[in-house]
């Protein structure tokens, strides 16, 4: 387990992350059945997907009229509820 929180620790610092969110994340894909190697690899893609879906949605929303009432939390949570909701 110590070993474990070192690794953590050390992937967390080499992704600008927390140690906690490196080891909720490690506990999904291991409780989801891959091994502490393939877990560690879904770790790191996982979060710089979030890094990269992020950023692509700050910078599509900024370029796009988007009505005052909508906001990127909103379509991040739920867009297809919340496109329903606005234009059906």
């Amino acid at each position: 387990m110590k070993d474990s929180l070192k690794v953590y620790n050390q992937m967390a610092k080499e992704m600008g992350k927390t140690t906690q969110e490196v080891a909720a994340a490690a506990n999904d894909w291991l409780r989801a059945g891959y091994n502490a190697e393939e877990s560690a690899k879904l770790i790191k893609n996982s979060m710089q997907f979030c890094e990269d879906i992020d950023k692509f949605c700050n910078e599509y929303f900024d370029n796009v009229f988007v009505p005052q009432d909508i906001y990127i939390q909103d379509f991040l949570v739920c867009p297809k509820q919340k496109i329903a909701e606005l234009y059906l």
